[in-house]
């Protein structure tokens, strides 16, 4: 338990894709739920401390363990042998950087302000339902560090709503500020809150 307690002030995130659904975890508004002992109880998992308590008796980054997913990854032998140790990240970085030349090349390639697509797969499933929510791009929108905002778009049939994403690139928050308000007063989707 020491041991735990001087790794807790790390942040670690967790990209849903790399779990496996139906293993006690779902992903709901915007976290993962973990369910560490399906049956047992269940828990809201926000911060490393938390993550720790949910899973103390486990090895969680023993095969099949919650975080065994950083074996497979070359940045992080320095943590796996000391996890007070930042990784580097050089291969991370590397593609980062490729990344985004790729995108300021098809931004300007093809005149671009923005990208406007749908923020979701499908409509959200029910609260308690177990599905997961399938985002279009968070994951690739938090790693390249370039801003998104969504607005709502509609509703579904059941009522649920529909959002969009306005993408850019680094640096345009004031332009896709602007496109998405423009977009939002001119549509007039959003609905009040019910009392």
């Amino acid at each position: 338990a020491s041991d735990h307690a001087q790794k807790s002030h790390v942040d670690h995130s967790v990209d849903p894709r790399w779990l496996q659904p139906g293993e006690g975890r779902t992903w709901v508004n915007s976290q993962w739920k973990f369910c560490p002992y399906p049956g047992q109880f269940s828990a809201e998992i926000n911060t490393w401390d938390e993550f720790v308590a949910a899973t103390g008796a486990d090895d969680v980054l023993a095969e099949g363990g919650t975080l065994s997913f950083l074996h497979g990854l070359a940045d992080f032998a320095a943590v796996l042998a000391d996890p007070l140790t930042p990784p580097a990240l050089p291969e991370f970085t590397e593609v980062k950087r490729r990344y985004l030349e790729l995108i300021d090349e098809v931004f300007a390639r093809h005149q671009l302000d923005a990208l406007v697509f749908p923020q979701m797969l499908g409509e959200l499933p029910g609260l308690h339902s177990g599905e997961l929510i399938i985002e279009t791009t968070v994951s690739e929108i938090n790693i390249a560090g370039i801003p998104g905002v969504t607005v709502p778009a509609g509703y579904y049939a059941s009522g649920a709503p529909f959002e969009l994403i306005f993408v850019g690139k680094q640096w345009s928050e004031a332009a896709l500020i602007t496109l998405a308000y423009g977009y939002e007063q001119a549509t007039q989707h959003r609905k009040p809150a019910v009392d």
